[in-house]
C-alpha cells in the first residue's frame, strides 16, 4: 500500500527539452516574368551569335555576324580557331623566352664564379643547363614555324560579305525568343486583372529570323497568382523560391496588389533572364517559436500550458500556440518573462498527478 502510494506521489516523469525552431511558410503561385525586350532579327540564314547567353552587354557591342554562305561561316569557325591558337603560342613564347632568360643567367653566373676547387661539382649542373637550352631553342624554331604557318593561312581567308549586329542599348543578351516579347513593364492594372496566365504557359515557337534579343532594363515584373491572397502578409516585399529544391529566396519589391495576383519588382538576374512563367513557392510568414509535443499540453483554469521540471519541482507555464505542425505546437517566446516557456526548459511530456509546485 505504501509502495503503491509512492509510485502514485513521487513516480519520476519523463521529460523534453524545450527546443526553438524557425521555419518558412509557402503558397502555391504561379508567376510570369515581364521585361522590356527587343527581339533580334538576321536576314542571312549563315548567322553566328559571338555573346553569351545572359551577358550584360554595351551599347555599339557587337552581337552577332551574319554571313552570305556556309563557306564564309565555316571559315569565321576557321579564323576563330587560328587567331586562339596563336593567342596561345605568343603567351607560350613569352613565357619560353622568360625561362630562357632565366637559363642564361643560370650559366653565365655559374661560370662567372667557377673556380678550379669547384670544377667537379659544377660541370654536371652547367652540361645541364646547357642541354636544356639547346631543348629551347629547338622547340623555339618549331613554335616559330608553327606561327608563321598561322599566320599566313590567317591572312589568305576572306570575309567579305561579313556584317555586324550590334546593340543599341546597354542591356542583357537573351537567346530565348518565346513570342510574349510584345509584352511590357507598362501594363495596364485592366490588364492584369485580365491576365491569361494559361496562355503564358503554352509553348511557342520561336519567330522567323529572330536570333534572340535584348533586354533594355535592369529590372523585370513579376506577376505573381495566389488562390488565397489574403494569407500573404502586407509587406514591402515578398520572397519567391523558384528551385524547390533550393533554399534560396528571389527578393522583389511589392508595387500593388490586384484581386489575387501581386505585382511585384527585381533586379534581372541569370535565371530571370530567360524564365518566361513557371510554378513556384511564395513565402507568407516566417514562424519561429519553441516546439511542444501535444500531448504536453495541459488547461488549467482553461489556460493552456505545460509542467515544466525544475530541478525537483514542477512548475506550470502558460504558453500561447502560434503554429501547428503533425504531433507539435509552436509556441511564441518571451525570453524578457521567467515565468513563460523558454529554449531548453525540461518540459514534462508524460507524468502522474502533476501539479505547480509538486516535488518530485
Amino acid at each position: 500500500m505504501v509502495k503503491n502510494l509512492f509510485v502514485f506521489f513521487f513516480i519520476n516523469v519523463k521529460t523534453e527539452e524545450a527546443r526553438f525552431v524557425s521555419f518558412d511558410l509557402f503558397l502555391d503561385t504561379e508567376i510570369v516574368v515581364i521585361r522590356d525586350e527587343i527581339v533580334l532579327k538576321s536576314d542571312s540564314d549563315f548567322t553566328k551569335i559571338i555573346v553569351k547567353d545572359g551577358a550584360r552587354v554595351a551599347k555599339g557591342e557587337t552581337l552577332a555576324y551574319t554571313y552570305d554562305s556556309d563557306e564564309e561561316l565555316k571559315n569565321s569557325n576557321r579564323l576563330k580557331e587560328i587567331e586562339n591558337k596563336i593567342f596561345y603560342i605568343n603567351s607560350f613564347s613569352n613565357r619560353r623566352l622568360y625561362n630562357l632568360s632565366s637559363l642564361n643567367s643560370q650559366i653565365v653566373s655559374i661560370i662567372r664564379n667557377l673556380s678550379f676547387k669547384d670544377l667537379s661539382k659544377k660541370n654536371e649542373q652547367l652540361i645541364y643547363l646547357i642541354s636544356q637550352r639547346e631543348l629551347f631553342l629547338k622547340n623555339d624554331i618549331k613554335t616559330s614555324s608553327n606561327l608563321n604557318s598561322l599566320i599566313n593561312e590567317k591572312n589568305k581567308i576572306n570575309l567579305s560579305s561579313r556584317k555586324e549586329i550590334k546593340s543599341e542599348y546597354n542591356s542583357f543578351f537573351s537567346s530565348s525568343v518565346d513570342n510574349f516579347e510584345n509584352l511590357n513593364q507598362k501594363i495596364s492594372d485592366d490588364e492584369i486583372k485580365n491576365f491569361d496566365f494559361k496562355k503564358i504557359n503554352k509553348s511557342s515557337s520561336q519567330k522567323k529570323n529572330s536570333i534572340g534579343k535584348i533586354v533594355t532594363s535592369p529590372k523585370c515584373l513579376i506577376l505573381c497568382k495566389v488562390q488565397d491572397i489574403s494569407k500573404v502578409e502586407n509587406k514591402k516585399h515578398i520572397y519567391i523560391k523558384l528551385n524547390l529544391n533550393s533554399k534560396n529566396l528571389l527578393k522583389c519589391n511589392v508595387k500593388k496588389k490586384i484581386d489575387n495576383i501581386i505585382v511585384a519588382e527585381c533586379d534581372i538576374n541569370n535565371t530571370l533572364i530567360n524564365l518566361r512563367s513557371e510554378k513556384a513557392k511564395l513565402k507568407t510568414k516566417e514562424v519561429e517559436g519553441i516546439q511542444v509535443l501535444k500531448r504536453a499540453i495541459k488547461n488549467i483554469d482553461n489556460s493552456p500550458g505545460v509542467f515544466i521540471k525544475d530541478r525537483k519541482t514542477l512548475k506550470f507555464k502558460k504558453i500561447k500556440a502560434i503554429y501547428e505542425k503533425d504531433k507539435y505546437v509552436i509556441c511564441n517566446i518571451n525570453e524578457k518573462d521567467p515565468d513563460s516557456l523558454q529554449k531548453d526548459d525540461l518540459i514534462v511530456v508524460s507524468g502522474r498527478n502533476m501539479y505547480d509546485g509538486k516535488i518530485i
